[in-house]
């Protein structure tokens, strides 16, 4: 595979044949700008082909810094500059360099690693916000740059995945165990659970500790008592086995952190939702619109 639909020039294939079959490519129509390409087959991805076609024109417009952005999706109608023989649909994605947060090998620092929690909070809660659940948030979904500003994978990669359980034993560690014994209600809160357990995987020596306690913190870490207690008590909040103690919103938790560590981390909440919404989701926030 060489052309696809005379514009983008395939460079590298990733996956073939599998679930997850990627091209990055050249983008001819934008002075061969890299791209990142997903395909989908109308067999095999049907269920994602009907959502994405109800749902991208909302899909596209969720624009965030910490978001890899989604730019089109469409039919696939040649490749190599002949006409496809069954029906192909890609989506088109920016293309991101940046290792993912998992295969960061040096250790990394607890203000990058409070910079990155306060990213994570930040673009989840606007993915909320626009009315869409993430499901699948862990250290395999998550890109880092060198100043370790972060972005998130496209909601459309995420939906996939999450349909076809297309994850690994790490993944799951950082899935709420609600998502896999109540799949129909599924709300925002299984997101914190993810954040809880990402702050873990930053903080803590080891993932796997149900008893959470100041002891946990990664040795080199310099942290008051006071900041271990603040931190254990944040933890325990976005992980608390019912959603319902999941109390706190992710903008509270991002102003206490920024308090407790004295943090020079500017955001602007009304700047970032500021402009106009006509097409806003309402995945997955049905008990919310039950009880206006």
């Amino acid at each position: 595979m060489k052309l696809i639909n005379n514009r983008f020039r395939v460079i590298d294939t990733i996956n073939h044949g599998e679930v997850e079959e990627f091209c990055i490519v050249k983008d001819l129509h934008q002075k061969e700008k890299i791209k990142f390409l997903s395909i989908y087959y109308d067999g095999r991805d049907k269920k994602s082909i009907d959502y994405l076609t109800k749902e991208f024109n909302s899909l596209v417009n969720i624009k965030h810094k910490n978001l890899i952005e989604s730019e089109k999706f469409d039919i696939i109608e040649s490749i190599n500059q002949k006409k496809t023989k069954s029906l192909m649909y890609y989506i088109l994605n920016e293309y991101i360099e940046n290792p993912r947060l998992i295969d960061l090998k040096e250790n990394i620092s607890l203000e990058n690693s409070l910079k990155i929690i306060l990213q994570l909070m930040r673009v989840i809660d606007y993915i909320h916000f626009r009315g869409y659940v993430y499901k699948h948030l862990s250290p395999t979904n998550i890109f880092v740059s060198d100043d370790y500003s972060i972005k998130i994978r496209d909601l459309a990669s995420i939906y996939r995945d999450f349909t076809y359980s297309h994850h690994n034993y790490l993944t799951e560690l950082f899935i709420d165990p609600e998502i896999f014994s109540n799949n129909e209600g599924i709300n925002k809160y299984v997101d914190y659970y993810s954040i809880g357990m990402i702050m873990k995987y930053l903080l803590f020596k080891g993932l796997n500790i149900d008893n959470t306690n100041k002891n946990n913190f990664k040795d080199e870490f310099i942290l008051t008592n006071k900041q271990k207690i603040f931190l254990l008590k944040t933890i325990k909040n976005l992980t608390h086995k019912d959603a319902v103690f999941r109390n706190i919103s992710l903008m509270n938790h991002i102003k206490d952190i920024i308090a407790t560590f004295n943090l020079n981390y500017d955001y602007d909440l009304v700047k970032e939702r500021e402009h106009l919404i006509l097409n806003t989701s309402i995945v997955g926030r049905d008990k919310e619109i039950k009880s206006c």
